[in-house]
This record gives C-alpha cells, sequence and structure tokens, in this order.
C-alpha cells in the first residue's frame, strides 16, 4: 500500500513538473536599414501597455503530448519593458532623433499579442497597436496595429528563443518602416 501510494505521488510529480526558462531577447535590425529623414523631429519612446491577460513576463509554454505543461519561457524584464526598448533601438539604428525629454513626438502603444507557445510545433504571435503623438498637446496623430506569426516545427529552446525574437522584430520592423508613421512624425502631417 505504501509503496502504492509513493508511486502515485512520484509519478503525479513528475507529470505536473515544470521548470521556467529565461529568455533574453534583443533587438536585431534587417540586413537593409532606411534611416530617418533629414529634419525629422525629436521623438521619444513611451509606455507600451501589456493587455496580454498574462504574468508582466510570461513569454510562453512548452506543452508535452498530453497538453501537459513542461517549461514555462519568462523575460527578465516585462514585456513591456522589453517591447519599450525594442522600438527605442529600432529608432536608434534607424538614426532617428531619439530623446528623454522634450520631444516633439512620443510613440507608445498596446501590447495586444506575444507569446510563443510548443506543442505539437512552435507558434509565435506578435501584435502591436502602435501610437504616436505630438507633444507638448498630445493629440494622437497615428495609430496602426503590427502583427507576425511564425509557425515552425518543435524545436529546442533556444530555436524558440530566436524564432520569438525574429517575430518581435518584425513587428517593430513593419511599425518603423511604415512610410506613414514617418509621414505622420512631420509637423505638417495630419490625423489620417
Amino acid at each position: 500500500m505504501r509503496k502504492t501510494r509513493f508511486a502515485a505521488l512520484a509519478a503525479a510529480a513528475i507529470l505536473s513538473g515544470c521548470w521556467t526558462t529565461h529568455f533574453s531577447l534583443k533587438y536585431q535590425p534587417p540586413a537593409k536599414v532606411t534611416p530617418a529623414a533629414a529634419g525629422t523631429p525629436t521623438i521619444m519612446v513611451g509606455t507600451f501597455a501589456d493587455m496580454r491577460g498574462y504574468k508582466p513576463n510570461w513569454i510562453g509554454r512548452i506543452r508535452g503530448t498530453f497538453g501537459n505543461s513542461l517549461e514555462k519561457l519568462v523575460v527578465d524584464e516585462s514585456v513591456a519593458t522589453l517591447v519599450q526598448t525594442q522600438f527605442r533601438d529600432g529608432l536608434w539604428v534607424r538614426q532617428f532623433p531619439v530623446v528623454d525629454a522634450d520631444a516633439a513626438s512620443e510613440i507608445s502603444g498596446v501590447i495586444r499579442k506575444l507569446s510563443s507557445i510548443q506543442y505539437v510545433h512552435v507558434e509565435t504571435n506578435v501584435e502591436i497597436e502602435v501610437r504616436l503623438r505630438r507633444l507638448p498637446s498630445e493629440d494622437t496623430i497615428f495609430t496602426r496595429t503590427y502583427s507576425a506569426k511564425a509557425v515552425e516545427t518543435a524545436r529546442p529552446v533556444q530555436a524558440i528563443r530566436a524564432l520569438t525574437d525574429k517575430t518581435l522584430g518584425d513587428v517593430v520592423n513593419q511599425a518603423l518602416d511604415d512610410p506613414a508613421f514617418r509621414e505622420a512624425l512631420h509637423p505638417q502631417a495630419r490625423i489620417p
């Protein structure tokens, strides 16, 4: 009886076991970057609100054959801070005049999706609503949602990290390379 009970408890512990892997994601610019136009007004990077409905640093999960959670994927900082940093780095690479105060405009947004789930395959989804506001009036001059999705066969954890990094970078690149976004930065631009 004791052996059976111990075996059942050990099996339950093994099947329900889940460990955590910490990711470090860094912005990787595309091979060809179009720099900001000469005379582009200063811009600051505001807050990106995390509206995903998960813990602030949760990125994803690896599931087993029966759907059981095997591994939780997290970032060391909050996802909101991660996205803010990615946009800041993307602006710097494109030679936008990024400042911390007294800017002519502010980029901010809402994180709707950012996750990587592995079950039979790896699926990474990123969706971010980007807003551009004129300062100091705080008038919204541009709003658009950018998204990317990647699906690949099951992978080791570091390959999942790389796929997540690439998919998030794709969304940042879509936003910062959008001609409508760049046009909205100039003072004569109007609300679309």
